[in-house]
């Protein structure tokens, strides 16, 4: 990577100290647990407890009454997580004590939210089928590989023939594509609206060929959804509901057609899979997630959590479970719709996260795996402050892999600039750098490798962002030029590539409304792509949307963008010394060019 980003003139490496607090020199307290351990033992490296909880639970015990720091090395192995396990102001270290979650040398131990099955039977036409009572999931990994969850067409492949009847609230296809499925109601579709997705589970559908749209296909299905699905898609403007958008359907048993594809039948409780050439029923393994959130790190805006790290661990098996339940659409970078109010005013929630921090200070996670998770990886949301990211792995994560501060609180209207009386609330001064993401919203295909809200003195800086179906950075929300909580965030020295694969309107760098001070400088950004049947709008290098201004693009080079726009701009930004095409070509919207 190094090599790469010598082609970036005088690249400057931003150097950034995170202000751990102040812990003077003391003997360590250490404790040790272990798959194989047991929670009555002492939690010695000889007879290791079996659990976070139990060791947790006793630094609750003695924290506060020392000033000692205090490791818990994990053994290598599996550890299941049956219920999110929620750090609190008890759990918290503080100005005089580290405490940290480490692997154990070079152990890899391995969180999991996951149920592991292995009563696999065979069926006549070959496929294999398990019971699995009390329990909905939307991932299923087989063998350490992510299954496909039966769908039509193919994974990779869309149909476009799409219309919208908006006074009808139904939308028209192809009559040949649709069919009664068994449990016809748990079908989704699933439709890719330019730069965010749309998950809907079906309701009815008629046959028609009324003389309005036969110019389409001889012959045609009106499709209803559920609601609230329904009222959403219908009554939002944005993302537009433009006709010939790329769609799919998805979970319905008649739609396992080939190796690697699966479906779970609600109502019979019965899972089946389409084994891969190479598998076997014997020694197959599967996991399904059971849990939303493995661990939760919660304090309070008096008193936050301080001084917690963890080094080493696998994140695995997170799942997210609304849209089985209501539908999901996603607004943008994985903020989901939640209200049918008509036209541009609305308002979304942000999706689930394996790790999620809230009112958390000098904590850190470095060199750690996030893997194999159902929604986002990790969110540091409302009151997190002075935060490290660090040489951490994210792939195969269903939505964002990184998440932080606020985008928009669920009352409040996503184009009202935030500006809160409470300081406290504020999400600042972290740093995300050395990250290695790629192969990120392999369900949602509008999440971003790194989705920043409303944050102020954010750093993401060195990390290397790849293979996304949208998006590599968005860092912004509101759509508003008005002064609002953001300001002096940099996005330096990052490397970006292949990026935007599935959808549109996007680009490797991102942006929304007004931060000043903010600087994008040093990136190396190079194959942004355009699907064929990703929508018309461009995909870009570096991207300013609306109200994005007081920004600073500098000495970036961009190369190979499909759409030939290497850079748009839709604000008053500062742009200079950006190599690799003529500054000329730069489409500027609504902007300010200097």
């Amino acid at each position: 990577m190094s090599q790469i980003f010598g082609k970036i003139k005088s690249l400057t490496i931003f150097i950034y100290t995170i202000g751990i607090l102040s812990v003077s020199a003391q003997k360590q307290i250490t404790y040790y647990i272990s798959p194989t351990g047991n929670d009555t033992n002492p939690g010695t490296i000889e007879l290791p407890f079996e659990t976070i909880e139990k060791a947790k639970n006793t630094i609750a015990k003695h924290n506060g009454k020392n000033a000692k720091n205090i490791t818990v090395f994990l053994r290598g192995g599996l550890y299941p997580v049956k219920e999110t396990i929620v750090f609190n102001n008890e759990n918290s270290g503080n100005k005089n004590t580290t405490i940290t979650y480490s692997a154990y040398k070079n152990e890899n131990p391995i969180l999991s939210g996951g149920i592991v099955l292995n009563k696999w039977k065979n069926t006549k036409d070959g496929l294999w089928q398990m019971h699995i009572p009390n329990i909905n999931f939307r991932q299923l990994y087989v063998n350490g590989k992510r299954a496909v969850r039966a769908r039509t067409p193919n994974i990779g492949s869309y149909h476009t023939n799409l219309l919208w009847d908006v006074k009808a609230q139904e939308i028209l296809i192809d009559s040949r594509l649709i069919k009664p499925w068994n449990n016809f109601k748990n079908v989704e579709m699933v439709i890719n609206m330019n730069w965010a997705e749309a998950f809907m589970r079906l309701d009815s559908y008629t046959e028609s060929n009324d003389e309005a749209y036969t110019w389409h296909t001889p012959t045609h299905a009106r499709v209803k959804v559920q609601n609230p699905e329904r009222n959403l898609v219908f009554k939002r403007f944005y993302p537009p509901k433009k006709n010939e958008l790329a769609w799919y359907f998805e979970n319905a048993y008649e739609f396992i057609d080939e190796p690697g594809e699966w479906y779970y039948d609600q109502a019979t409780e019965m899972l089946y899979y389409h084994p891969l050439a190479n598998e076997k029923i014997e020694n197959a393994k599967a996991v399904i997630p059971r849990l939303e959130t493995l661990i939760l790190i919660k304090g309070n805006a008096n008193v936050p959590i301080t001084n917690l790290h963890f080094e080493g661990i696998t994140f695995k098996h997170s799942t997210w479970l609304k849209p089985s339940k209501s539908g999901a659409l996603n607004m943008q970078a994985c903020n989901y719709s939640i209200e049918p109010t008509l036209g541009n005013v609305q308002f979304v929630e942000r999706i689930p996260a394996a790790v999620k921090l809230e009112y958390a200070q000098f904590c850190s996670f470095e060199n750690n795996i996030f893997s194999q998770l159902g929604a986002s990886a990790i969110d540091l949301f409302d009151g997190t402050k002075n935060c490290l990211l660090n040489y951490n792995v994210f792939n195969d994560i269903s939505a964002n892999a990184i998440q932080l501060a606020r985008f928009s609180d669920p009352k409040t209207e996503i184009h009202i600039p935030y500006n809160p009386k409470d300081i406290s609330a504020v999400t600042e001064h972290h740093m995300i750098s050395n990250n290695k993401i790629s192969d990120i919203g392999k369900d949602y295909t509008g999440a971003v490798g790194i989705a920043c809200g409303y944050g102020r003195n954010i750093t993401i800086d060195h990390n290397e962002i790849f293979d996304l179906p949208y998006s590599g950075i968005s860092v912004g929300w509101g759509w508003t030029s008005e002064k609002n909580i953001m300001e002096n965030n940099r996005i330096t020295g990052n490397l970006i590539y292949n990026v935007c694969q599935t959808m549109s309107d996007g680009g490797a760098i991102y942006t929304l409304s007004a931060q000043p001070g903010t600087i994008i400088k040093n990136n190396y950004i190079h194959d942004v792509k355009h699907a064929d049947w990703a929508g018309k709008s461009h995909n870009t290098g570096i991207y300013l949307d609306e109200g994005s201004k007081g920004i600073l693009i500098e000495n970036n080079v961009i190369e190979n963008v499909a759409d030939g726009v290497p850079f748009i701009l839709k604000g008053e930004s500062v742009f200079k010394n950006n190599q690799g095409i003529p500054n000329t070509q730069v489409k500027q919207e609504a902007g300010i060019l200097k």
